[in-house]
């Protein structure tokens, strides 16, 4: 079952305010409101144009970003690594957008670098409801022969495919890591999503009881710049990709609020880069 806040969510993000502008836009044009549709333009214009450009996309990025890659040795007691892959994951490597695919890549490596040995849990699902994933047992193989062919174990692989959000994605882990070790309270993940995700997933996790190991991926989603003191003129060329970082941004604000009020994550730590009192 899809909540309310899934078919919303498209038209409170920039992109699609930007479309209900130009809808509006259209209609008072015919309507021959032409000073009202030049407000409207210019408005969408200068919209458009401030969340393109570096820094004011870095002010809004910024507190989300967690790169963080947790030092993790070999003789800890985790118990898996947790790919947040943040896309249907059933099915070619090479069919994912470049955010998935560092995700799963960065997945990849940190179980290299523990030598293989814990489980690796790729947590996705498909989070549309209208689309049918056709012939989901020979995409499934076809994932994970691409995973070993990178040195994962086929017995270390683990696809989660019923989540449909990082609430889901949690309680989807806390379910498969409760049957494989049934007497541990607390379960200690490898967490591995991209920098702007790892604050709200990190909560999530946290609130469900896990002690958490954080690895954030990098992607041109994540790109922005860090410091205001090296901000040149090209940062104020906009560009799509910056313009994206905006939107996500906006998106987990959105995120963080809503599993706030639902009760799905606690206050965040006074460490966080971001706090809701």
């Amino acid at each position: 079952m899809y909540n309310t806040h899934f078919f919303l969510k498209p038209f409170l993000l920039p992109g699609g305010l930007i479309f209900i502008g130009l809808l509006i836009a259209f209609v008072l044009l015919l309507k021959n409101k032409i000073k009202i549709v030049k407000l409207v333009l210019i408005t969408l214009l200068v919209f458009y144009y401030l969340l393109a450009i570096e820094p004011i996309s870095g002010i809004l990025a910024n507190p989300f970003k967690q790169i963080i890659c947790s030092k993790i040795n070999n003789n800890e007691e985790v118990e898996a690594i947790v790919v947040l892959a943040g896309f249907p994951v059933e099915g070619s490597l090479w069919d994912l957008d470049s955010n998935a695919l560092c995700r799963i890549f960065k997945g990849i490596q940190v179980y290299k670098d523990l030598r293989g040995e814990m489980p690796i849990i790729f947590s996705s699902g498909n989070p549309y409801p209208f689309f049918q994933i056709e012939g989901i047992e020979n995409k499934k193989k076809d994932f994970i022969d691409t995973v070993t062919s990178f040195g994962v174990l086929e017995k270390d692989i683990i696809l989660e495919g019923n989540s449909k959000d990082t609430f889901e994605n949690c309680v989807e882990t806390k379910k498969i890591l409760n049957k494989m070790y049934p007497h541990v309270k607390n379960h200690t993940v490898v967490l591995v999503t991209s920098p702007l995700h790892q604050l709200r997933a990190s909560a999530i996790f946290k609130k469900q009881g896990f002690e958490i190991r954080k690895v954030s991926s990098r992607s041109n989603a994540d790109k922005g710049s860090q410091n205001v003191n090296h901000i040149t003129y090209y940062d104020f060329i906009p560009n799509a990709e910056t313009f994206m970082q905006s939107n996500n941004a906006i998106y987990e604000l959105f995120g963080l609020l809503y599993y706030k009020i639902t009760g799905r994550i606690s206050l965040l730590s006074k460490h966080s880069n971001f706090n809701i009192s």
